[in-house]
């Protein structure tokens, strides 16, 4: 990691302090950061000198993994938090026939799968379209074996549900906050659909 450091474009001086090398990890701080108090943001590693940034150090890949099935996608850092939402979902896989005890179908992996695919693929063709890192959205079940994939934020709603089929099929509704539909329709392929992606920029 030091000897990455060392690469002018790597660092970005933001201030007039002198920099030495610190012991911890090979990262730079300023010589007097005993005087300062000094925290560590883990998601944009800047480094704080009380409220000032001192200085910005790439010590972090730019982008994360996430492995799906036996798929594996590249996410930009700034969409951790879908792969954290993906991640956290997983428990929807144990839910068996009757889980609501009222007769609900238990959660086919294929149709999950799907779904989560379909989060990350809309997520990451969104952020290299448009630079936009769409919010996490609420993942849950359907009581027919469905996924449903809910955003609610003032000016924007949106439901996907992956329904419970043995081919591609996504049911999407939007609104504009204010219950006047914005965008509907079915998607029977697993491609990006454009006119979706450009609304989703608004979540």
């Amino acid at each position: 990691m030091a000897n990455s450091l060392k690469n002018v474009e790597d660092i970005i001086k933001l201030s007039n302090y002198p920099w030495k090398w610190g012991k911890e990890q090979g990262i730079m701080f300023p010589e007097d950061r005993e005087q300062g108090y000094y925290t560590k943001n883990p998601l944009t590693d800047y480094v704080r000198r009380d409220s000032r940034i001192v200085y910005l150090v790439s010590t972090k890949p730019s982008q994360i993994s996430l492995k799906i099935d036996n798929r594996t996608f590249l996410l930009d850092n700034r969409l951790l938090h879908i792969r954290d939402a993906i991640n956290e979902s997983k428990s929807l896989l144990e839910l068996k026939e009757d889980w609501d005890e009222d007769g609900a179908v238990a959660i086919d992996p294929i149709i999950y799968y799907k779904a989560v695919e379909t989060l990350t693929e809309y997520s990451i063709n969104v952020f290299n379209v448009y630079n936009v890192a769409i919010d996490s959205p609420y993942i849950s079940a359907g009581r027919d074996g469905s996924i449903n994939m809910e955003w609610n934020k003032p000016n924007a709603t949106l439901l996907l549900t992956i329904l419970n089929s043995p081919n591609f099929n996504l049911h999407y509704y939007g609104d504009d906050g204010n219950n006047n539909t914005v965008i509907k329709g079915i998607i029977n392929e697993p491609s990006i659909n454009e006119d979706l992606s450009h609304w989703m920029r608004k979540l």
